[in-house]
Parts: structure tokens; C-alpha cells; sequence
């Protein structure tokens, strides 16, 4: 009965940390994510800095206020998400007979004989041919050539070892130069002054970790708010850009101005239509919104 009671338990915190995102959401998350790593936040070993994802956090809380997206679990989640798809799509990519369709943002195979071996060997990519993936390229910028889970920095066990290891080496320069001494009355006092225990390093150790914390913590606020400003601040000019684009396009069509309204509004709840859009000449434009409003 308890194994039972246990498994149901384990399975309500499954359905608890999963989340259905937005493509708005999705698209704001990555392009946050993109400029953080322009910004330093991700590691020569592929990791991102302690704190990332809580920066990620509070940018989507600055830009949906109601979605209610934590660091963990729904970023953390969706971090190694958007990580396997991309490495899925990247080594199909680097095999001969793969190549990558820009318009329709997917992965394209020369033949099925050629398909067909790939996933004969490969089960996790049944599916992504022809799978409109709009978020690939950004992907290459945030990952590049690095699928690899790495470490992360430096851990607080590990600055402990490094602030007791120095005190360490202290210690010893300390004694060095008492038995250097010459005076009886130095070396007297030498003798009678007492070495520090191994407990006494470790607390001084933890002392010292705690004092750097708050004062890494204080300028990592600081940083936190201004990253965050930056961030949500070029993803509504980004936003208020393509809007502006795309309406001097659709008049620029001489497409009537209830019919851009109506097209506009679809557009920008679809941004991927954007790059499909761009890449027609003015005749397949005006088809391509005539379509989507028949969609509609």
C-alpha cells in the first residue's frame, strides 16, 4: 500500500512540474537565452553560470506577469528540452544526404533509403523529417557545436577547500618564520602561542564562504536587474520592429487596411510566419495572407 501511496506521490509532482509553453513564451525564452550568452553567461564547457536560470525567470515574469514560469522546474525542464531537440536536428545535419530547408525551417532527407537507415540506427530523430523546427538557428547560436552537458563552475564545497587551503599555506608561513627566530624570548612565546584546530580553518573557511556570498549575491542583484532590463527592453523593440515591418509591407501590397489588420494580428501570433513571408516575392505574399486568412 505505501510503495502504491509513494508511486501515485511521485507521479502528481510529474504532472506538477510539467508545463505547456506558449510560442510566445518559447520564442521570448530563447531570444532571452540567446542574449545571455552574448553577454558572458554561458561557459568555455558549455554549462551557463550559476543563477542563469533565475535570471531567465525574472525576464519572463517582467514580460508575462501572469505565466507563473519558475527556474525550477519549467526552465530547467525546458533547457534540456530544447538542448536534446537541438542535438537531434544538428547531427542529422552533419550526416551525408541531411541538409536543412530554410523557408520551412526543417530538415530535409535526399532519399527514403537514406531516411530509413538514419533512424534504423537512430530512434530518438523518428519524426523530425519535415519537422518545422523555426527554432534551430537561434539554437546554433545559444549551443554552436556543443552538445555536452558540462559542469558547472566552481561549487561552494570546492571554495571552502580553496579558502581552507589558503589558510593552510598560511599556517605554515606563519610557523616557518617562528622557528626562524633567533630571540629565547621570541622563540618562548612562539611556543606557548597556540595552532589553530582543523575545526577552527573549516569555520573560519565557512565564515569567509558566507561573507562572499552576500557580497556576490548583492552584485549579482544588481547585475540580475539591469540584464533583465536590457532584455525585455530589446525583445519589445524587437516586437514593435517586426510589427512596424510588416505593416509597411502589407500596405506597401495595397492589400486593404481591414485585411492588414486581420493578417497582422495572425503574423504576430505566429512570428515564424515572418521568415516564410520575407522570403516570397510581392505575388506569393498576398496569396500567402489571403491563405492565412482562410485559415483563420
Amino acid at each position: 500500500m505505501e510503495v502504491g501511496g509513494n508511486s501515485q506521490n511521485i507521479e502528481r509532482l510529474k504532472r506538477a512540474s510539467r508545463r505547456i509553453w506558449t510560442k510566445k513564451e518559447e520564442d521570448a525564452f530563447v531570444t532571452i537565452l540567446e542574449d545571455l550568452v552574448t553577454k558572458g553567461y554561458r561557459c568555455d564547457n558549455g554549462s551557463f553560470k550559476p543563477g542563469t536560470n533565475l535570471i531567465i525567470e525574472k525576464a519572463l515574469t517582467n514580460i508575462f506577469p501572469t505565466c507563473g514560469i519558475k527556474a525550477n522546474p519549467h526552465i530547467d525542464s525546458k533547457m534540456k528540452v530544447l538542448r536534446k531537440q537541438y542535438s537531434i536536428v544538428y547531427d542529422m545535419l552533419s550526416k551525408s544526404g541531411f541538409g536543412w530547408n530554410d523557408v520551412k525551417k526543417c530538415v530535409e532527407v535526399d532519399s527514403e533509403e537514406v531516411w530509413q537507415s538514419y533512424v534504423q540506427h537512430h530512434k530518438e530523430a523518428e519524426g523530425w523529417k519535415r519537422r518545422p523546427f523555426p527554432l534551430y538557428e537561434k539554437l546554433m547560436n545559444i549551443y554552436g557545436t556543443d552538445r555536452a552537458n558540462g559542469q558547472g563552475a566552481e561549487t561552494p564545497v570546492d571554495m571552502v577547500e580553496d579558502i581552507n587551503r589558503n589558510h593552510v599555506i598560511d599556517d605554515m608561513g606563519d610557523e616557518e618564520e617562528s622557528l626562524n627566530q633567533t630571540s629565547s624570548t621570541n622563540s618562548t612565546a612562539s611556543s606557548r602561542r597556540k595552532r589553530k584546530k582543523p575545526s577552527d580553518n573549516i569555520s573560519e573557511g565557512l565564515r569567509k564562504l558566507a561573507e562572499s556570498f552576500d557580497k556576490m549575491m548583492e552584485k549579482s542583484n544588481e547585475q540580475v536587474e539591469k540584464t533583465v532590463e536590457v532584455i525585455v527592453e530589446s525583445a519589445r523593440k524587437k516586437e514593435h520592429d517586426q510589427h512596424n515591418f510588416m505593416w509597411e509591407e502589407l500596405t506597401r501590397l495595397e492589400i486593404p487596411v481591414e485585411v492588414c489588420i486581420d493578417a497582422l494580428d495572425i503574423i504576430v501570433a505566429k512570428p515564424w510566419t515572418i521568415s516564410i513571408f520575407n522570403s516570397l516575392s510581392d505575388e506569393k505574399k498576398v496569396e500567402f495572407v489571403m491563405s492565412l486568412l482562410r485559415k483563420k
